[in-house]
Order: C-alpha cells, then sequence, then structure tokens
C-alpha cells in the first residue's frame, strides 16, 4: 500500500484469517501499488514467548501499548479481555524497513484488515517522524481544515463539500510532508464519516485551525500559535523521545512556510459563504 509515497507491504503466511469486505477493506483497496515496498512487514500466526513481556512505555488504556523489550519498541494490540493475551505484537527493525506482526490465537475472529489497520496507522506516525506530520483534518486541494474530534471539522466539512463537491482528499486525516522541496496534503485510508479518503495529493496553500463561534472570522496565527495547534492535532509517537522531537520540528517547519489562520466560523451555509467572498483575504479564499 502506499500512503503519502510510503509503500508498505504486508506478506502473510498461510493461515485462516478472513480478508474481509468490510469499509476499511474498501479504502485501502485505493491505495494498492505494485511499487518496491519501503517497508516490510511479515505476518506470522502464534507470538513467541520472548514477546510477550517489557516495560510498558505508552498505555491507552483499553486498546494498545507500547513496551520496550530487549532493546526494541514493540506495540502490543490488547487483549479481549484482562487477562488474556495479545491480540498482536509488531516488532520493527530499528531502521523501520523490516518487521514482524505476530498474530494471537483470538486475532483469528478479526479480518486481515482490521489486524493491520492499527499496525498500518502506528508504522506511519513511526515512520513520519522527522519527514511529515500526520494530522486531524479535512482537506479540499491545498486547503488543509484542522481540528480533534469536537472542533466542527464534520459540520464543516459538509458545509463546504456542498459548495465544492470534488478535489476533497479526506474528510478525517491527511498527511503534510514535503515532497520535491514543497509541502503537499496527502490523502489517507482513514476517512471519517463520510468515508473520504483520495489516494492522491496536493501543494499544500493553507492551514485552518478550526473554532466553533457564533459569528464567522479568521485571524492569522503567529509562528507559536500556528505550532503549538498543529501539535495538539498530530498523532504524535509519544513513546519516543526523538519521534516527539521530530514532530514539533515539523510543526515549526510547517508553520514557517505555510500561512496559518484561525478560522471561527457558525455551523450553516454562512461558513462558505465567508471563505468565498471577495473580501476575504485572498490567501484565505477558497475557489
Amino acid at each position: 500500500m502506499d500512503i503519502a509515497g510510503t509503500v508498505f507491504s504486508f506478506e502473510p503466511e498461510k493461515m485462516g484469517l478472513r480478508r474481509g469486505q468490510d469499509g476499511t477493506h474498501c479504502c485501502y483497496r485505493k491505495f494498492l501499488t505494485r511499487r518496491k515496498p519501503h517497508c516490510r512487514i511479515a505476518i506470522h500466526e502464534g507470538i513467541p514467548p520472548d514477546l510477550m513481556n517489557g516495560t510498558l512505555v505508552q498505555d491507552t488504556d483499553s486498546f494498545w501499548q507500547v513496551v520496550r523489550s530487549g532493546g526494541r519498541c514493540l506495540l502490543r494490540i490488547s487483549p479481549l479481555t484482562k487477562r488474556g493475551a495479545p491480540r498482536g505484537v509488531l516488532a520493527l527493525e530499528r531502521r523501520l524497513s523490516r518487521g514482524e506482526f505476530h498474530l494471537g490465537a483470538s486475532a483469528r475472529r478479526a479480518t486481515v484488515y482490521g489486524l493491520v489497520d492499527l499496525v498500518l496507522r502506528h508504522l506511519t506516525v513511526t515512520r513520519l517522524a522527522g519527514q511529515g506530520l500526520l494530522l486531524h483534518a479535512a482537506a479540499r486541494r491545498g486547503a488543509v481544515f484542522v481540528g480533534n474530534s469536537g472542533a466542527g471539522k464534520t459540520t464543516l466539512f459538509r458545509v463546504l463539500r456542498r459548495r465544492f463537491p470534488s478535489g476533497w482528499l479526506s474528510d478525517d486525516r491527511v498527511i503534510l510532508r514535503r515532497a520535491l522541496g514543497r509541502w503537499r496534503v496527502f490523502g489517507t485510508p482513514w476517512h471519517g464519516t463520510d468515508r473520504i479518503a483520495a489516494q492522491g495529493s496536493s501543494p499544500l496553500s493553507t492551514l485552518f485551525l478550526l473554532r466553533q463561534a457564533k459569528a464567522n472570522g479568521l485571524r492569522k496565527l503567529s509562528r507559536l500559535e500556528a505550532v503549538a495547534a498543529l501539535f495538539r492535532a498530530c498523532f504524535t509517537p509519544y513513546w519516543s523521545e526523538e519521534g516527539v522531537a521530530a514532530v514539533l520540528r515539523s510543526c515549526d517547519e510547517l508553520a514557517s512556510a505555510i500561512p496559518a489562520w484561525e478560522f471561527s466560523f457558525k455551523n450553516d451555509e454562512s461558513a462558505a459563504d465567508f471563505l468565498t467572498s471577495p473580501d476575504a483575504d485572498p490567501l484565505a479564499r477558497l475557489r
């Protein structure tokens, strides 16, 4: 799969996993490629004993943990019950070009795509550190609308999509990274409720940091304000000090290169009117 120019290959042993035909499968199909992979992940049945334990580095409490064992960071997918074995463990080489994903017995009840989804997101965040950012954001062409859950991103997306039906890369998560010397925005397989997940990219032109309000308005953000707002919306590898520092550097580089605005907006059609008005700042006007 080709995600923002990085190709991941998953190579399963012969095992009885279901391929599945759910929404996850459908959106990943758009990202399939025959290009040479940058990262190969071998999938094995059964978790070796030496991968079952380790020192906890990060815990999401219910879904996955990162543990350190024998000098390696392992992604461990939480068991279905508190006393159960992990559903899977991902072990990566330090260079991040190869790894192994070991499946527990309970993983047989999942589909290949359901299991790979979390692993692929973890790989993407890990490999992006220092090269780009995975953000909670919707994007149309070069305009990116950044906001965590509750910021009104989905509502604004639907308002703008009625005005601009085409050109959308994602309704929920995008990747921003440098390519050929300039920042670009890439679609990802990880869509929101409107299921927009395009395999494509555009030159990045404008960042809108979203805030719901009683009136529409734009405020140009300082570099430091933009860095802080971007970092809050990033998927950050908190299990790695180097990774966190790399994400902060990318936020700073991005905020220095691309204009960022706080967009205060009403949850109605007037938000689209405001961004398309001839009176709007030319750098923030949608076309």
